[in-house]
């Protein structure tokens, strides 16, 4: 990627905020989410639970000849689970997922995908169709919901840049950087 196209990328992503931004506001949806589906059912209590894949490169400066950290600007990223302590049950679930599609509104992502929806099966994703450079990482923003033996939400952060780089960017524009750190 050229120069001058990698700076048209990172323009692109700027007025999006940082991943870490990103990232915060998603967690706190869910557990905004969670608290709210857990009182839906008398003793359903959730905790977070890490699912290991955090981040995947979405925006790279390959002027480095081997991709390091430092080559990174932009990455998507999944969010730590809220694992309930059982399913959602059967009457309920409507329920359960109207919070999630209310909340998902809230952030603009408004579009249904992944969709397993029978009796003791439930999986729903709710995405928009973020912008991403990378052809090849598709995550987008999402939260997920699903239940079966037990319940689990979920969400994914769009590409966003890293504060670093959202930073240096915003220092290059003549404008502060956002987070106050150099």
């Amino acid at each position: 990627m050229s120069a001058e196209r990698l700076q048209e990328e990172i323009a692109k992503l700027a007025p999006k905020g940082s991943s870490e931004e990103g990232y915060a506001a998603a967690e706190a949806a869910i557990a905004q989410m969670a608290d709210q589906i857990a009182a839906l059912v008398p003793g359903l209590t959730w905790k977070w639970h890490d699912d290991g894949l955090h981040w995947l490169s979405c925006l790279q400066d390959t002027r480095y000849e081997t991709p390091a950290e430092e080559s990174v600007l932009a990455v998507t990223r999944n969010t730590r689970s809220a694992l309930f302590s059982g399913p959602i049950p059967e009457d309920v679930w409507p329920a359960a997922v109207k919070i999630v599609e209310d909340k998902a509104r809230g952030f603009g992502i408004t579009q249904w995908a992944g969709n397993t929806d029978v009796a003791q099966n439930h999986d729903i994703v709710i995405h928009d169709n973020d912008y991403n450079p990378d052809p090849n990482n598709q995550w987008t923003n999402s939260f997920e919901i699903g239940t079966r033996v037990v319940a689990r939400l979920a969400g994914s952060v769009g590409c966003r840049l890293w504060q670093k780089s959202l930073d240096r960017y915003q220092s290059e524009q003549g404008n502060p950087p956002a987070s106050g750190t150099r």
